[in-house]
């Protein structure tokens, strides 16, 4: 992602997932794992499509399985 692109150029989709991705890896440093969790679940409501949406979904998983 280009992070020099003046804000309005930015969709809503796009500052919604840049914001999830950032509580996603705030709560994973701070510990959080059910933050860390939910951040990222959240991410997979937002339309995703192809590997980008695969690399969500996979690291949700990875996140769920840590509670084991």
């Amino acid at each position: 992602i280009d992070v020099l692109r003046p804000s309005a150029a930015w969709s809503a989709h796009e500052i919604a997932l840049r914001i999830l991705n950032n509580l996603v890896g705030s709560y994973g440093r701070r510990g959080d794992l059910g933050g860390g969790i939910r951040a990222a679940e959240l991410r997979l409501e937002l339309p995703t499509e192809g590997d980008e949406r695969e690399r969500l979904a996979d690291e949700a998983l990875a996140l769920r399985a840590r509670l084991n």
